[in-house]
C-alpha cells in the first residue's frame, strides 16, 4: 500500500522514499543572489574611490587659492613693490631669501620685502605637501596695477573636468591632462 501526499516541495511516493520536485533550485537563487550583490558592492567601491579621488582634488584646489589669495594680500601690503614691478614671477625658484625679513622687529626696504615674499611663497608653492609639482607664475596684465597669478599642479584629471576646462585658455598652458590650475586677477592701488 502506497500513500501519496504532497509536502511543501516534496512529493511522497513511497513508503521510505522522498523524491524532491526541484532539487538545486535553492542553490541557484543562492548564487544569483550573491552575484548581484557583488555586482552592487562593486558599484559601491567606484563610487567610493571617485568620491576620494575628488576630495583630494578639491584639497588641492583649496590650497592653491588659498596661496593666490596669500600672494594678492602681500603684494597689496607692499603696493610700492608691486608697482615697480618687483612681483613679476616667471616661474621656478625665486633665487631670494625668506629670512632676510622675517620677524616683527625686521626693518626691509621695499625691494627686500618683494624678495622675501616671493622667495617664501614660492617655497610653499613648489612644496609637494602643499601641491604636487606646484608652479606658479605672476605677470603684469594691460591694465594699469593689474596682475594675473596663477598656480599649476599635477593632478589627475577625467574626461569631464577636461571638456568643463577646454575653454579656459590662460591657465591651461597646454598640459590639461596632467595639470589643473587656478588663476586669481589682482589690482593694486598705489
Amino acid at each position: 500500500m502506497s500513500i501519496c501526499f504532497k509536502q511543501q516541495r516534496v512529493l511522497c511516493c513511497s513508503k521510505t522514499k522522498y523524491v524532491p520536485l526541484s532539487r538545486g533550485f535553492t542553490l541557484i537563487e543562492v548564487l544569483i543572489t550573491l552575484l548581484i550583490l557583488s555586482i552592487g558592492f562593486l558599484g559601491i567601491a567606484g563610487v567610493q574611490s571617485l568620491s576620494l579621488q575628488q576630495a583630494h582634488n578639491t584639497y588641492f584646489r583649496t590650497q592653491a587659492d588659498l596661496l593666490l589669495r596669500d600672494m594678492a594680500d602681500r603684494m597689496r601690503n607692499n603696493a610700492e613693490g608691486a608697482s615697480l614691478g618687483l612681483y613679476v614671477h616667471e616661474g621656478g625658484a625665486s633665487g631670494g631669501n625668506a629670512a632676510a625679513c622675517s620677524g616683527s622687529a625686521a626693518l626691509c626696504s621695499v625691494d627686500q620685502m618683494a624678495v622675501a615674499d616671493l622667495a617664501e611663497w614660492t617655497d610653499r608653492v613648489s612644496s609637494f605637501d602643499v601641491l604636487p609639482d606646484g608652479k606658479a607664475t605672476i605677470a603684469v596684465l594691460d591694465i594699469p596695477g593689474a596682475y594675473l597669478i596663477t598656480i599649476s599642479w599635477r593632478s589627475k584629471k577625467t574626461v569631464q573636468d577636461i571638456e568643463e576646462a577646454s575653454g579656459d585658455d590662460e591657465c591651461i598652458g597646454g598640459e590639461i591632462n596632467q595639470r589643473s590650475c587656478l588663476a586669481l586677477r589682482v589690482l593694486i592701488a598705489s
